[in-house]
């Protein structure tokens, strides 16, 4: 490890359960990790760390929101400029 740490940033280590690796984290089975552009799919951590790397789908576009009628923010029906509260 200590000759990749000295060529590369390295931000986390992943390692199986009950390993020697200073630092290392093991994580969750069933976990999924990203990393820039990939995707690693945490298969199992015991005995080994068994993992699936993949190129990660892009992120979604960011969704807009517009208020319709008087139930906006600031409506009559809020009576405010902050967030309405659920009426019941």
């Amino acid at each position: 490890m200590a000759l990749l740490r000295s060529r590369l940033p390295v931000g986390a280590v992943m390692a199986p359960e009950d390993h020697r690796i200073r630092d290392a984290v093991v994580p969750a089975a069933g976990a999924v990790v990203r990393v820039g552009d990939l995707r690693i799919d945490v298969l199992a951590t015991r005995p080994t760390l068994e993992a699936e790397v993949s190129r990660a789908p892009p992120a979604p576009a960011p969704i807009s929101v517009t208020a319709v009628g008087d139930a906006g923010v600031g409506s009559p029906r809020c009576g405010s400029s902050s967030v309405c509260a659920p009426t019941t």
